[in-house]
């Protein structure tokens, strides 16, 4: 199996396990009322390890190419913040941005979620996913404090994001060209969902491109090849 293969099935597999970032949610925040299924969640958490054992056998392979790196993923270690790296976070801040006006519209207090101690904590994680995170990760003061911390939640929360809305906005453009309903068991307008599932979906990809540049910003440099 190619290299790219590889990476190609592991991205694929996340992709059908995005409802994982809902079972992240209601399991952590029950009092949203988010349904649970902890089966279904074992389920996906179990696509999700395949996932990162085929991108980890990929990863390895690559490493193969160069014995004496073993750190080195045939990318250098970036000795400046690039430009790219800052205009993905500003396009992360932009879809939150952009979702939030979203809500603004249809009225802050239209939403599925119940309210109360969990809705508040929800709200708080998501003004900070949308804003402090990229910013911290395309910034000076994110390389000071936390550092490496960052990528854990950049990662997770970009890589969840984009394949959670992702798929859910290929699922609209279907329902919508077979000319079905968009969402039809809510009773938000469909307009709604054409606004706030792309801007979700930049939100994502915008923070997933700020943690690739904050982890080549960041990372040792490799002994073998220098870079």
């Amino acid at each position: 199996m190619g290299i790219g293969v590889a990476w190609a099935l592991a991205a694929g597999w996340v992709a059908s396990c995005a409802l994982v970032l809902l079972d992240v949610v209601g399991g952590l925040l029950p009092g949203l009322g988010i349904p649970f299924d902890v089966a279904g969640m074992m389920s996906r958490l179990g696509g999700l390890t395949g996932a990162v054992l085929l991108a980890g056998t990929a990863l390895a392979k690559q490493r193969q190419l160069n014995p004496e790196c073993l750190r080195c993923i045939g990318l250098p270690k970036l000795l400046t913040t690039p430009r790219w790296t800052v205009i993905a976070g500003w396009v992360a801040v932009g879809g939150c941005t952009v979702r939030l006006a979203a809500q603004a519209a249809v009225g802050l207090d239209a939403t599925p979620y119940r309210t109360g101690v969990s809705m508040v904590l929800f709200e708080g994680g998501f003004l900070l996913a949308g804003t402090a995170l990229p910013l911290l990760l395309v910034t000076r003061f994110g390389r000071v404090f936390p550092r490496w911390m960052l990528l854990l939640p950049g990662a997770a929360l970009g890589t969840g994001i984009t394949a959670y809305f992702g798929v859910g906005l290929v699922q609209m453009i279907v329902a919508g060209i077979q000319g079905e309903a968009v969402y039809a068991g809510t009773s938000l307008p469909a307009s709604f969902f054409w606004i706030a599932v792309p801007a979700y979906l930049v939100w994502g990809a915008g923070l997933a491109v700020a943690t690739a540049g904050y982890f080549l910003r960041t990372r040792k440099p490799c002994k073998g090849c220098e870079r």
